[in-house]
């Protein structure tokens, strides 16, 4: 068998010329490690060091007497997921940073010029080489629109404070917004308004809410160990309101949606994991479920709910209080509930108008 003859390196079969060329690599190799380690992530090796390394490589190899697998440094894996919802928040400042600014899809140029700053600043902030101010937190918190809460944990994250307190709804210092909230709730009247937190959980309903609970389902649901009854999952679940939907496919399609973009944006775990509870309800269309459109569709989406023989047509609102400045007050949701036409609001007068000791009435 003819020897095999190797282009430039066939002599190098003593002991020194391969310890010299595990030297070499093992220079390299240590020489590429530190390299990544202390230089920014966006610093990549030299193309001379690159070339010498696999130059190292291949006398390794032929002086072993074959081709060897050699494991190369590697780039830290990104282990958070930028889309979707089921992800994980990183614990550093830097890394909360980061992800808030990928999840909200800008660079660190327009970060830096949104915030007052300088990319080179925002780049050592992700890294972690330097440490930011307490003001610093706030202004990039701001930019990318982060809610209260968030923003106090990247202040904790960072060192400092939290910034925004997180008050109960019967506090003192809320006063003022129960005043308003339950003004809100008796201008509604007779139809049904409520007061959910985040994650949909009702916080507070009117006498019309009432009524349309004991109408469609008997008196209202038992609250959960936690003392609070979740209207998404009472939309979702078979023993919910779900059997007297109408069109209970179109309205937890447009409902999904809502608590995904919730998901998306406040970034918590708590809110993803109500996502895939409600998608887990048997026969809950997948979110890129699309309804068959009429051909002249009305303006909103309409909730038709039936029991017997009565029909309720019903379409929502949502508000917010605007400016807030605690974590509770961010967090609270006023929805109401108005007839779609005049046969929906005459049946709701009507129930308003009985006496309460009447039975079928709401409690």
């Amino acid at each position: 068998m003819p020897a095999r003859v190797q282009p430039c390196f066939s002599e190098l079969t003593d002991m020194a010329c391969r310890e010299k060329s595990r030297r070499i690599f093992h220079a390299l190799c240590v020489n590429a490690t530190q390299s990544r380690r202390h230089l920014p992530q966006q610093t990549r090796l030299a193309k001379s060091s690159v070339h010498q390394l696999k130059h190292a490589k291949e006398i390794l190899a032929d002086a072993r007497g074959g081709p060897k697998q050699i494991i190369m440094p590697q780039r830290p894996r990104r282990w958070w997921r930028y889309g979707g919802t089921c992800m994980q928040m990183p614990t550093s400042f830097g890394s909360r940073l980061r992800w808030w600014r990928v999840h909200r899809g800008r660079s660190q140029l327009d970060l830096a010029g949104a915030a007052g700053t300088t990319q080179r600043h925002v780049s050592f902030l992700e890294s972690g080489r330097t440490q930011p101010s307490r003001e610093m937190v706030l202004r990039l918190a701001a930019a990318l629109d982060v809610p209260l809460r968030q923003q106090n944990v990247l202040l904790l994250a960072a060192g400092c404070a939290p910034a925004w307190r997180e008050s109960d709804l019967t506090a003192p210092e809320l006063a003022t917004i129960n005043h308003a909230l339950d003004h809100m709730l008796a201008q509604q009247e007779p139809f049904p308004a409520l007061v959910v937190d985040r994650r949909w959980n009702i916080l507070r309903a009117n006498a019309g809410a009432g009524e349309l609970t004991a109408f469609l389902t008997g008196p209202s649901p038992t609250p959960a160990s936690t003392g609070t009854v979740n209207m998404a999952e009472w939309l979702m679940s078979p023993e919910g309101l779900r059997p007297f939907l109408v069109n209970w496919q179109e309205v937890a399609v447009y409902f999904l949606r809502g608590v995904q973009a919730d998901a998306i944006a406040d970034g918590t775990r708590e809110t993803a994991e109500l996502l895939q509870r409600l998608l887990a309800y048997p026969g809950v269309p997948a979110l890129s479920h699309m309804p068959t459109l009429e051909e002249l569709p009305s303006p909103v989406l309409v909730m038709h709910f039936r029991k017997g023989q009565t029909s309720l047509h019903l379409f929502t609102t949502i508000a917010t209080l605007g400016t807030p400045q605690d974590v509770t007050v961010q967090e609270l949701r006023i929805e109401c509930f108005f007839p779609a036409d005049a046969d929906t609001g005459q049946v709701f007068r009507e129930w308003a108008a009985r006496p309460s000791g009447v039975p079928g009435s709401a409690q």
